[in-house]
């Protein structure tokens, strides 16, 4: 019976995550063009929401010459927002929002079966569904090509492991094994990420893709228990599922739609190589026992899927959704006002590029409470002004990125079991700025052992107080993305730290206790 009741739950209803609720009076829909969010752009410089548009739009802070060029011209700020939009750090931002919904990046990281692969073909993999999303934002390409494009997403990685040319970029490459395609659709990992069993059949991805890319997960409709059941109606699950009421307002449009992702089974107990794999033979028998269809709409393949996802206006409003949470964190309230910034995003040719610089202009963006930073936003922080490598899951600061461990400590999810945002400071956080003390302390260390000319981080040598009162009150302006004097009082007490730290314990630390103080600054850590 438990079983029974799993496969009929929902309520013949439709979903409220496919409502707009109306707003009553007209001007309370807001005017999303860029032109109207332009006139909302603040009169003097605030370097709050300067730096959080920076931190969300490139991960990481303003330098010091964009603070004091926002400072001395804060109606500039639509230059500095166009040079960012067109950084290649945007579209992979992009794309680690989008994470959020598509858990993919260290999932492999856990799997018995992923898990001894080496950090690059681990990581690879696991930003293969992902590099859609950046290089459909990179190239400024209508975002209903994610699911359309017939080209895929190649690294020099990816590319050896299945035979297809590919580079640092992730440049687009022709499938070669012959898969229908239909963008993302036809990912190599997302389905071994979603994988089914065979009893199943397929109803598992079918949610996954609803949930992704349609913001509708049928497991979140409301569920009813209440209705009867004939004893008979057991011994024949299949015909129950087709034919109760209580079944049906589910099954009529998962089952079919289940039916496209046949064709990916090859994906367990396998090489690399032979992961992601089709099956035309597993697609043929999955079709068979459903006709595919995309709500009523009859179809053959996944193509035939991702054409129909493209037109569905539940799809672009949930593309302008994944964007929204990404900048604002909480979903959006689906009502009139939201359906306006759908309808501007597809004036704007569904252009992501032009949907956030309208997201970052608006009331909605500029005046939301502080944020704790993602791992990518803290990881740019440091990597920007320390001059370190990105790393990988063990080594240098990778680990904050790439170690699902390390990114639960800091309050993300792990793409596995752990898959919401924790936004608060947390014990966690503090043994998170208690490791990154060495990696910190060994960058310093090594510019330390640099001639003065050829340093990136310490441009100053211990007996000369105003160089180093100056060089605090430069990483103070990076850091807290604010400009300070270097006789400012904050910078007194961090120079005398930093002559207390150096008698002691040496220059290393000296450099290394005032750059961890000034990173658990609160305005530090927050966006």
């Amino acid at each position: 019976m438990f079983v029974f009741l799993l496969l009929c739950s929902c309520r013949d209803t439709p979903s409220s995550q496919l409502l707009i609720k109306p707003i009553e009076s007209q001007a309370e829909i807001t005017d999303w063009s860029i032109e109207a969010s332009l006139d909302t752009i603040p009169d003097e410089a605030d370097f709050e929401y300067f730096a959080r548009i920076s931190l969300d739009l490139r991960a990481k802070r303003p330098s010091i010459e964009e603070l004091l060029a926002y400072e001395s011209a804060p109606e500039n700020l639509e230059f500095f927002v166009d040079n960012w939009l067109s950084e290649p750090a945007f579209p992979k931002q992009m794309a680690w929002f989008w994470n959020d919904a598509l858990h993919t990046a260290v999932w492999a990281s856990q799997v018995d079966v992923w898990r001894m692969l080496p950090f690059e073909t681990r990581k690879a993999l696991g930003w293969e569904p992902l590099s859609f999303i950046e290089a459909i934002i990179r190239d400024d390409l209508p975002f209903s090509d994610l699911v359309t494009t017939t080209k895929m997403p190649t690294n020099q990685l990816i590319g050896e492991i299945w035979d297809m040319e590919g580079d640092d970029d992730w440049s687009w490459s022709e499938p070669v094994d012959g898969r229908p395609m239909a963008g993302i659709l036809s990912s190599r990992f997302l389905w071994t990420r979603y994988k089914v069993d065979f009893l199943n059949e397929n109803r598992r991805r079918a949610n996954h893709f609803s949930r992704m890319f349609l913001c509708h997960d049928y497991l979140e409709r409301e569920v009813d228990f209440s209705f009867d059941i004939l004893a008979e109606s057991l011994s024949d699950m299949d015909t129950a599922i087709q034919t109760l009421p209580a079944c049906t307002s589910c099954h009529s449009s998962l089952d079919p739609l289940a039916s496209f992702f046949g064709a990916f089974q090859l994906s367990t107990n396998l090489t690399v190589a032979q992961t992601g794999g089709i099956s035309d033979f597993k697609a043929e028998w999955y079709s068979n026992l459903r006709a595919p269809s995309y709500f009523g709409k009859p179809g053959q393949d996944i193509s035939d899927l991702g054409q129909y996802t493209a037109e569905d206006s539940r799809f672009t409003q949930c593309s302008v959704q994944r964007v929204w949470e990404g900048f604002l964190g909480d979903s959006p309230e689906r009502d009139s006002d939201f359906l306006a910034l759908v309808q501007e995003f597809e004036r704007q040719g569904k252009s992501v590029k032009k949907l956030a610089k309208t997201l970052v202009f608006s009331q909605n963006y500029r005046l939301q409470e502080q944020k704790l930073l993602r791992p990518e936003q803290l990881s740019g922080i440091i990597q920007d002004i320390l001059k370190i490598d990105e790393g990988t899951d063990t080594d240098g600061i990778g680990p904050l990125i790439w170690s699902p461990k390390y990114r639960v400590l800091f309050g993300a999810g792990n793409d596995y079991s752990i898959l919401e945002q924790n936004t608060s400071f947390t014990v966690g956080s503090h043994l998170i700025f208690e490791w990154l003390a060495t990696p910190i302390s060994e960058a310093i260390d090594l510019d330390l052992q640099r001639p003065l000319q050829d340093r990136e981080i310490i441009f100053v040598t211990q007996e000369d107080e105003d160089s180093i009162r100056t060089q605090i009150s430069d990483w103070a302006m990076q850091l807290l993305s604010s400009p300070f004097d270097s006789d400012d009082t904050m910078i007194d007490a961090l120079f005398q730290l930093w002559t207390n730290t150096q008698a002691e314990y040496g220059t290393t630390s000296a450099w290394t206790t005032v750059f961890l103080a000034l990173l658990h600054h609160p305005d530090t850590v927050t966006r």
